[in-house]
């Protein structure tokens, strides 16, 4: 973990990393979180949504703000290097890890994509981003 080009902290590859690898598991606390995204903050939590659903049909969030792992700290690209993935091992247990999509070369910025519901400003740059309307919109 160092300083990244795009954000302040960032998941930095220290030596050679092929596709395919598992890079560790997002780690927080589990949180019910609202189905409607104008009723979530941007840019106040480190808060993954996961396609799984509590008993009450609410969507579940590992929260990392104050409790988590490595993981928490890799930026989201729309051109990331790296995916997330929810791994179900029965019907009550679910992790999420990081695992890369290609090699990625010593100092590169290990990157995610988080997907459509951001609970932050997308500020990838990249040149297939889908996030390009809210870019410029200024942080809470």
């Amino acid at each position: 973990m160092q300083d990244a080009k795009t954000s302040q902290y960032g998941l930095v590859a220290t030596s050679l990393v092929e596709a395919g690898e598992v890079l560790g598991e997002y780690l927080g606390q589990l949180r019910c979180v609202p189905k409607k995204t104008s009723l979530r903050a941007r840019n106040q939590s480190y808060m993954l949504r996961m396609r799984a659903r509590s008993v009450l049909e609410e969507y579940v969030g590992i929260d990392a703000r104050q409790l988590g792992g490595r993981m928490r700290f890799a930026n989201h690209s729309c051109s990331a290097n790296a995916r997330l993935f929810e791994l179900a091992n029965g019907c009550r247990h679910t992790v999420v890890v990081v695992v890369t999509t290609q090699d990625i070369s010593p100092g590169d910025e290990v990157t995610v994509n988080y997907g459509q519901d951001l609970w932050f400003v997308c500020r990838c740059h990249s040149a297939s981003c889908v996030h390009r309307d809210i870019q410029d919109q200024e942080n809470p």
